[in-house]
């Protein structure tokens, strides 16, 4: 049906006199107002009203759901008086007949995705740095807050529906989408559409996103929330992609992000399993505060087992505007090499440098291998290299593992004498020097096995000075294996006695019954 020119009623008893087409998609068309720049109207294809197996009449469906919106409205602006959500404002019909709705007007088409590439941010944002993406983290944690603070949900949070502004500024749109549920506990209009890159665990694998059973609340939000965050923080990286490198699972086809989202293979922060690597594209993840990276962790770390259990425990938008506010007021420093390339101080020194001179290094050395999905767009996703320079933890354990064995030198050194004691009192006679050197070999063996107990919490710690102390515990490590040695020792005569024993008398039976 051709709208421009006909005039449509609303629920307020407005009118509006549709205008020129700006764009549209499969659900319908966005027209402009005659006479009101400030709002556009959204109008419908009637293939949109198809029923469905789960909403026979669809037409009435969201007729109703956006009666709801527009009665019970989330603010459209922030603090800022800016446009941080396409909230409906009023319900439109052609002769009686619901055929749309009326909303904000978007000045931009830039969709978040824009300045996660490389080449589109440069275009959109000349002076860009990585605070940019800790501003447009914040004011997205912001609109999402909003929301939620209304006891709404938004459902399908996928990057073509947040669009931003050159000034840094968020907007949520298709907000006809959002899982709207009626005041005092009535009917739940749920979300009924979603990108599976972008789901939640609990939403994986459940068919279709229609089904009443499948639903939709404000911790799927949250995951979905830290998805986009640690997209922008991380340099266009999904959490959840990695290349698994082993034999058994080397496909992307067999290995699917949605299947990594539901089995909670987040890699960042701890040791690569063996056969995993991340992105070349990927910045040192220690490069966030500790309180981001916490917020990441209670969001991300869990199991098959334990996702819908851990749920109620993600991070919330309000608690990522919190830190993400603290994040924006650190010190940052600006690369001597790069001044785009900006970090916080507190890191001292460059990520983005690394970033490309492994770049570089794998574009001569690697060919023919690809990359799940870095950038997560539905509509356009990319491929990047494997990372095989650096696919090792930031930290190295070499200082862990030369004061452990400092230690277990030293340590079997002095405790030869307390060895010597403990001998005489049992009798038994052996010299100072032989016991040292059998007591630094045993230092020797003890340490590095405390080093690997102790590798990974070093590995992950912000810093590792406090888990060298652990080296300390080497003694009782020494003292215990050389009672385990001495009881190995008793035990192996003890049995040697008995085997005498036991020959001797078969011996004497033998010689009697020959005689």
């Amino acid at each position: 049906m051709d709208f421009i020119g006909i005039k449509l009623r609303g629920i307020k008893s407005n009118s509006y006199v549709v205008g020129e087409y700006i764009n549209g998609g499969g659900e319908g068309g966005v027209y402009r107002i005659a006479g009101d720049s400030t709002q556009v109207l959204k109008l419908y294809h009637d293939s949109k009203m198809t029923p469905t197996q789960y909403v026979p009449n669809m037409r009435e469906h969201l007729e109703k759901k956006l009666r709801i919106m527009v009665n019970y409205p989330v603010s459209c602006y922030n603090a800022q008086g800016k446009l941080s959500v396409a909230w409906p404002q009023d319900v439109v019909y052609y002769n009686n007949k619901f055929v749309g709705y009326v909303m904000p007007c978007v000045t931009t088409n830039k969709k978040i995705y824009d300045v996660c590439r490389e080449k589109s941010r440069v275009q959109m944002f000349p002076n860009y740095t990585w605070k940019y993406a800790v501003i447009l983290a914040l004011n997205l944690s912001w609109t999402v807050n909003s929301i939620h603070e209304k006891g709404y949900c938004i459902g399908d949070f996928n990057p073509n529906n947040i669009l931003i502004d050159k000034h840094g500024n968020v907007t949520l749109i298709d907000t006809d989408s959002f899982d709207i549920k009626e005041p005092k506990g009535g009917y739940n209009y749920k979300c009924m559409v979603g990108v599976p890159e972008m789901l939640a665990p609990e939403l994986q694998g459940r068919g279709n996103l229609q089904n009443p059973r499948v639903k939709f609340t404000q911790e799927t939000d949250n995951f979905s929330l830290a998805i986009h965050i640690f997209n922008l923080l991380m340099n266009n990286c999904h959490p959840f992609n990695c290349i698994n490198i082993s034999k058994e699972h080397s496909s992307s086809n067999m290995a699917p992000l949605s299947v990594d989202i539901a089995e909670g293979h987040f890699y960042y922060g701890r040791p690569l399993p063996k056969g995993i690597e991340l992105p070349d594209t990927a910045p040192d993840y220690s490069m966030l505060p500790q309180y981001i990276r916490g917020l990441f962790e209670r969001t991300f770390r869990y199991t098959a087992s334990t996702a819908y259990s851990v749920a109620k425990t993600r991070a919330t938008a309000k608690e990522w505007l919190i830190a993400l506010e603290w994040m924006r007021k650190e010190r940052y420093s600006i690369c001597e090499k790069d001044q785009h390339h900006t970090y916080l101080e507190s890191y001292g020194k460059c990520p983005w440098c690394k970033i490309e001179k492994n770049k570089r290094a794998n574009s001569l050395t690697i060919s023919g291998l690809n990359n799940r999905i870095t950038n997560f767009n539905a509509t356009a996703q990319t491929a990047n290299s494997v990372n095989t320079i650096n696919s090792t933890p930031e930290r190295s354990v070499v200082p862990l593992y030369i004061v452990f064995v400092l230690v277990g030198l030293i340590s079997g050194f002095l405790l030869a004498p307390v060895f010597q004691k403990m001998l005489a009192e049992l009798d038994v006679t052996w010299k100072l020097d032989t016991l040292r050197i059998l007591s630094v070999i045993v230092g020797l063996i003890v340490a590095p096995i405390g080093a690997h107990l102790f590798e990974e919490n070093y590995v992950e710690a912000d810093t590792g000075w406090p888990l060298l102390f652990t080296s300390l515990l080497v003694p009782v490590g020494i003292m215990l294996a050389a009672l385990a040695i001495g009881l190995v020792v008793f035990l192996v005569i003890l049995v040697f006695y008995i085997a005498c024993v036991i020959f001797f008398f078969f011996c004497v039976c033998t010689a009697l019954g020959g005689s």
